[in-house]
């Protein structure tokens, strides 16, 4: 009953429950001052995101804590590759070396080691092979030649 309409929103940009007196029909256009209200909120949620992007790589970038930077040494990590990237990244080994298969997933995805990544290149390999093994087996042009004049000179004698 209400997918042609559109919910009007509250004051503030909160949602109302859905009733017949508060939806728009769909035909109804916006004005030009809901469609400024709806691009400015757009780019504010651009810049928090893009803000949150930033502030989780400062976290990241930061030193680790006194806890996080002895399990580094007994790793044996260097003291200028400490960071809190690197405290993920350790307990994410961690759980992998503790039979975590998830996180064995997580390292080889990071690595670059993906199963499927390694099916897709064997699978353009044996294309290449078969390409390869097809163009030896097709006689050029010029090998055929010598083969034509041969029947022809084996007619005349």
């Amino acid at each position: 009953m209400y997918g042609a309409f559109r919910l009007r929103m509250k004051e503030g940009g909160e949602q109302q429950t859905v009733n017949d007196h508060n939806l728009i029909p769909a035909a109804h256009k916006l004005t030009v001052e809901e469609q400024s209200n709806g691009g400015k909120a757009s780019a504010a949620a651009r810049r928090r995101k893009k803000s949150m992007k930033q502030k989780l790589q400062l976290l990241l970038s930061l030193p680790p804590c006194d806890n996080d930077k002895e399990q580094l040494d007994a790793l044996g990590v260097e003291e200028e590759d400490t960071d809190n990237e690197m405290v993920l990244l350790t307990a994410l080994f961690l759980k992998a070396a503790a039979g975590d298969v998830q996180a064995f997933r997580e390292i080889r995805s990071i690595l670059g080691k993906d199963i499927a990544a390694a099916e897709l290149e064997l699978k353009r390999q044996e294309l290449k092979l078969k390409k390869d093994a097809a163009v030896r087996d097709t006689p050029s042009a010029a090998a055929e030649t010598p083969l034509l004049y041969q029947a022809l000179g084996a007619d005349d004698t």
